[in-house]
């Protein structure tokens, strides 16, 4: 505050005498004090208005008080609050901060308007609650979820304590996401948050975010933008190859869990997997570090024994299990396009072009899957020999045999365990073709998907 010398004004007005002749002597003195308890929005006023009166009638006062302005010599043309009273004060509100103001006391009467000294007083700088956010990373980015993690840092100063009313992160496919558009709240300073249910193959924009009294506040924009195409158990992108109008995965499937994240049972003991007629899965041999393999009802989404209840989805968003025909339609397709062994576009003898090029017991005969790996997948299918679980819950074949289900029943009456058939297809170490036959829904065998 700017410190002035005290003035004060004393004025000497002489009106007429009274009943015995004597003059009116009229002195008011307005002295404006100094200015207190300043803030960045308010400040108090103090003053004193004392009038001496000789020989007349004392005029009544119409106004008085303080006047006050950001220019100099403020006058009632200016702000004005009036006060009565000698020694008077106030409190003036709402002023802006870091701002100089102007300030007089003041009287009006009949006999004219009358003002003290002035004084000047500067508000405080204006006092922010500082707010860090900061959009750090995106992670863990697949066709339908991402993580998003960030910090926001609160830095508390006098009179700013105000508690956040919602904090976490926004997003949107479009630039600069508010929460106007979707919103997560997430409380703490190292947050985090996963996304659910997005869009393959779509960008989009998150801020990290913060409102309360004060507004709205956000971190910096960070983009991502999530994968088409399936993503295996490693986190991995599945490879996948269109033949004809048909797009395949080319590694089998890994997941333990439908795609509205209900778990799929693994089930490890021998008589348990007799018995099933709901989904479940197991390791090759009960061994974690062998592939995985389904019994078809997983595949089909059959998880519990009540018949009304909706099955479930086994593929991920967008893909699904192939049919029979979807498997014919590929075998078909390889045949025509030349990979047969021998080049013929005629016949079934495509298994060794669909297996890979290791894994494989040996064989001699000529154009079979086991004899000269090297010239196997030319159709990039890439079958590895991961064998099956029988029904009755053994293993088998590992080496020799890679079956795959289909999504199909079999409708033809065949001599399967317990009456209950699906549709699967095979290829052995020593075959020449893709087979298809019926089998088991109890089997447990590999699976791969089909684009929708």
């Amino acid at each position: 505050m700017k410190k002035l010398t005290y003035l004060f004004l004393a004025l000497l007005i002489v009106a007429c005498s009274d009943d015995e002749g004597n003059p009116c002597l009229y002195n008011p003195t307005l002295t404006t004090s100094a200015v207190t308890n300043i803030t960045e929005t308010s400040a108090t006023l103090n003053g004193v208005i004392s009038i001496v009166s000789e020989n007349c009638d004392n005029p009544t006062n119409t106004e008085q008080g303080f006047v006050y302005a950001t220019t100099i010599q403020p006058t009632t043309a200016n702000n004005k609050v009036n006060v009565n009273g000698t020694d008077i004060t106030t409190t003036l509100e709402n002023l802006e901060p870091n701002t100089t103001y102007y300030a007089r006391t003041f009287l009006t009467n009949a006999l004219g308007e009358f003002y003290g000294n002035e004084v000047s007083f500067t508000t405080s700088e204006e006092q922010l609650c500082v707010y860090n956010l900061n959009t750090q990373d995106v992670t863990e980015i697949i066709t339908t979820s991402a993580v998003l993690i960030g910090t926001i840092i609160t830095e508390d100063i006098e009179n700013c304590e105000l508690p956040n009313t919602e904090q976490g992160f926004v997003y949107s496919t479009e630039v600069q996401p508010t929460i106007e558009d979707i919103q997560v709240n997430v409380n703490g300073t190292d947050i985090t948050t996963t996304l659910e249910n997005l869009e393959p193959n779509t960008t989009y924009y998150v801020r990290t975010f913060l409102t309360n009294a004060l507004g709205e506040f956000y971190g910096n924009e960070v983009s991502f933008m999530t994968i088409d195409g399936l993503i295996n158990c490693d986190d991995n992108l599945v490879p996948t190859v269109v033949y004809g109008t048909q797009e395949w995965s080319v590694e089998n499937a890994c997941n333990i869990t439908y795609r509205d994240g209900t778990p799929i049972p693994q089930v490890t003991d021998d008589d348990e997997w007799v018995s099933l007629t709901t989904g479940a899965w197991s390791y090759y041999n009960n061994d974690p570090t062998k592939h995985r393999l389904y019994n078809w009802y997983a595949v089909v989404g059959i998880h519990d024994a009540d018949p009304n209840t909706p099955n479930k989805e086994f593929a991920p968003e967008g893909w699904h299990v192939p049919s029979d025909d979807e498997w014919t339609s590929l075998k078909e397709h390889l045949i025509a396009n030349g990979y047969n062994y021998d080049g013929t576009t005629t016949e079934n003898k495509i298994a060794k072009s669909m297996a890979s090029t290791t894994g494989w017991n040996s064989a001699t005969n000529t154009g079979a899957v086991g004899n000269d790996q090297s010239l196997n997948n030319s159709s990039g299918f890439n079958a590895f020999p991961e064998g099956f679980r029988f029904y009755n819950g053994m293993f088998y074949a590992e080496g020799n045999d890679a079956f795959f289900w289909s999504s199909t029943e079999s409708d033809t009456g065949g001599n399967c365990v317990f009456d209950e058939c699906a549709w699967i297809l095979w290829l052995g170490n020593n075959t020449l073709k893709l087979w298809r036959f019926e089998d088991g829904k109890r089997e447990g065998v590999s699976v791969r998907f089909v684009r929708d």
